[in-house]
């Protein structure tokens, strides 16, 4: 089956965090919104059957997700990157924030320190500070175009930590950690006795590199997956952590039970479940798709004569692009794209990043994209003419 994704879907008034912020922000009705992690393409068929046919049912009671689905979600990981994740280590949580968030409050005590790299996922920052922890920072250096881990600095960090959040893939940058980078992370990280969580939530958009699980190389890996990147499915608000050993699961479900959380949606298996059973042709396609879109503008820019360069796009559906050419502020970011090219994207201070990056969410349709080159050449090459 060929997936449409060229169609442009109409997202406004649909309750979608993206566009709803368009409306109440009043930004104008050309706006492109590339803010947000979640695709504007179509979910796979499959998916659209199996919602309808639970929501033809007439009894929306409560649901029991503890059986069938952790085995699926096992069986995906385990034949694609061979993690070692088991389903009676599973615990479901509504998302990978929250699961991170209930590991900090399960594994750590307040004043603890938790490493994170910058540029960061702003939700681990807000983790850590509102449960009363430290952010400790690991810098990933940037260096012609590519990021790379400062070793020396993360050692450092290592000595006072209790916790580290592995952003594995690595999101704003895009980068797959490689095998070397993977166990002289873990290696320090097990010589100062840090617990490693890791973030895997982007681990299926991987494009030439290989994903390799954290798991893989240090047993005391605690593993959070979804699909809900994978198949676009955020709305469904599903995750899976899995705990590496008897003791860990425990405390974690003591946490979990203790603020009574039970996770009997009766819609979001039926979905998962169709997604990790019949969705690999989907992601192929949508693989293949977003990519072309990131080529499509490597060239576009090549050939408008644009000084503006991707972190290579190793994973995820978020392009981060370097704009130091044409500012340096967060207030000239914001002049050039949403002042002048009624362009949204997530400027560089969201991540904490001190380089004038954007991430944008490039999972759209080539229309979008083709609007977003002519809009930012026309703007640029006229300032610079």
């Amino acid at each position: 089956m060929n997936y449409d994704f060229d169609t442009i879907i109409e997202r406004r008034h649909t309750a979608c965090v993206k566009y709803k912020e368009q409306l109440m922000k009043n930004r104008p009705d050309d706006s492109i919104i590339m803010t947000l992690a979640d695709m504007d393409l179509p979910v796979m068929k499959e998916v659209k059957d199996a919602m309808h046919q639970r929501c033809d049912h007439p009894v929306y009671g409560y649901g029991e997700l503890k059986e069938e689905l952790p085995k699926l979600v096992c069986s995906w990981y385990q034949e694609r990157y061979d993690t070692p994740i088991t389903p009676d280590s599973c615990v479901i949580t509504p998302s990978v924030n929250t699961a991170i968030a209930w590991c900090i409050q399960t594994f750590t005590k307040p004043g603890d320190g938790i490493l994170i790299q910058n540029p960061s996922y702003s939700p681990f920052r807000k983790n850590i500070i509102l449960n009363n922890r430290r952010c400790l920072i690991n810098e990933l250096n940037y260096r012609n175009g590519q990021y790379e881990i400062d070793f020396q600095t993360f050692e450092e960090a290592c000595k006072e930590a209790s916790m580290f959040i592995l952003c594995s893939p690595h999101n704003p940058i895009s980068r797959v950690w490689s095998r070397d980078e993977l166990k002289k992370m873990l290696h320090l990280c097990n010589q100062y006795h840090v617990l490693i969580i890791s973030d895997e939530i982007h681990c299926d958009w991987c494009f030439q590199k290989p994903f390799l699980p954290a798991a893989t190389f240090q047993d005391s890996v605690i593993t959070i997956v979804s699909g809900s990147k994978t198949f676009n499915l955020q709305g469904l608000e599903t995750s899976f952590i899995f705990l590496p050993d008897k003791k860990m699961l425990a405390d974690y479900q003591h946490t979990v039970a203790a603020i009574s959380y039970m996770n009997n949606q009766c819609f979001s298996e039926a979905g998962f479940k169709a997604a990790y059973q019949h969705g690999d042709e989907w992601l192929n396609q949508a693989k293949e798709y977003v990519y072309g879109n990131y080529m499509y503008m490597i060239n576009y820019f090549q050939q408008h004569h644009l000084k503006l360069s991707f972190s290579p796009l190793e994973a995820t559906f978020l392009a981060w692009l370097d704009c130091s050419e044409y500012v340096q502020s967060e207030a000239e970011m914001i002049d050039l794209f949403e002042n002048k090219c009624h362009i949204y994207g997530n400027t560089f201070t969201h991540f904490d990043c001190k380089h004038p990056f954007i991430r944008l969410n490039i999972g759209v349709s080539r229309k979008v994209i083709e609007d977003f080159c002519n809009r930012l050449a026309q703007v640029i090459q006229k300032e610079n003419s």
